[in-house]
């Protein structure tokens, strides 16, 4: 398709100002990726008619020429969704259906909410203004166990508002983190930079040495351990349990991941229930551990 009205542009030059924040632990409904669109079209609509209304008629070009121009500009300059699933199907589209009843997925992995992907493969220029928003729903994975303190965080939900307009991007950023604030969730604090620190040293560390310090006893009733071979062994329990106790932390951010999306396959119960037992678990050996040494040292 060619673009109408095709004259010589003149030297390309905008400034502005831009908003990026990465979105914060929340619950998203089916029905609030729908309400999320409905927010974010009539944003997409004030962005394409501020670019229209600085267009400009060029040496040249006559009246329906740029007519013409305003409008494919104006056509270029819609909301797009995308959605990804677990299994690798994916659907866009410059209306609501990707996030429909009928089209979602039933794994959603990613939804992608951009107001000029269509704009900048035509134009090969970034718009006045525009947004592109991404919400990432995987989980966390058990078994990983790099450091969560030095690494960057694996979910990829963000927002990014870059325009020329300073009131339309402090309204499009207000509107959104009201949306996300309203949807937050409790757990929010799992996924803080340091959260895994505070509870290794105030749950972890208590947990691994009452762990060593009941099987050490348990041990030494049925097994003769070599003196030379006891520090070693003790200590590989020692590590064994930290590595217990992170696979465990995993599993609860697995449980509650930062974005929990609008998935159909309904996660049962009993992981949450679950979780309970092992923390009252985890709880009752470091108590009754507590209790024991402390008995010991006194008698």
């Amino acid at each position: 398709m060619s673009t109408p009205g095709l004259v010589q542009p003149p030297p390309y030059s905008a400034k502005g100002i831009s908003r990026q924040f990465a979105v914060r632990p929340c619950r998203i409904t089916a029905e609030d990726l729908r309400r999320l669109y409905k927010l974010l079209e009539k944003r997409a609509r004030e962005a394409s008619d501020y670019q229209t209304t600085k267009l400009t008629q060029q040496p040249g070009q006559t009246v329906d020429q740029f007519k013409q121009l305003k409008e494919y500009a104006a056509s270029l300059l819609k909301l797009v969704v995308t959605v990804y699933g677990a299994g690798g199907e994916w659907m866009a589209a410059s209306t609501d259906e990707p996030v429909s009843r009928e089209s979602l997925p039933d794994s959603l992995a990613t939804a992608v909410y951009d107001s000029a992907p269509l704009f900048r493969a035509q134009m090969k220029v970034e718009p006045l203004n525009s947004f592109t928003v991404v919400l990432d729903f995987s989980r966390t994975h058990i078994l990983d166990l790099t450091n969560l303190a030095v690494s960057p965080d694996p979910n990829s939900s963000s927002v990014r508002i870059v325009g020329e307009n300073d009131t339309w991007v402090k309204a499009v950023n207000d509107d959104l983190k009201g949306f996300f604030d309203e949807r937050a969730r409790p757990a929010a604090w799992l996924y803080s930079r340091f959260s895994y620190d505070l509870l290794l040293w105030f749950i972890g560390l208590p947990f691994s040495f009452a762990l060593v310090y009941r099987l050490e006893e348990w041990i030494t009733r049925r097994v003769q351990i070599p003196v030379s071979m006891q520090a070693p062994f003790y200590l590989l329990l020692f590590i064994l349990s930290l590595v217990v106790f992170r696979v465990t932390f995993n599993y609860t951010k697995w449980v509650f991941p930062k974005i929990e999306g609008p998935n159909r396959r309904v996660w049962p119960v009993l992981n949450k229930s679950l979780l309970v037992l092992m923390g009252a678990a985890l709880v009752s050996l470091i108590v009754e551990s507590a209790i024991r040494a402390i008995r010991a040292l006194i008698y």
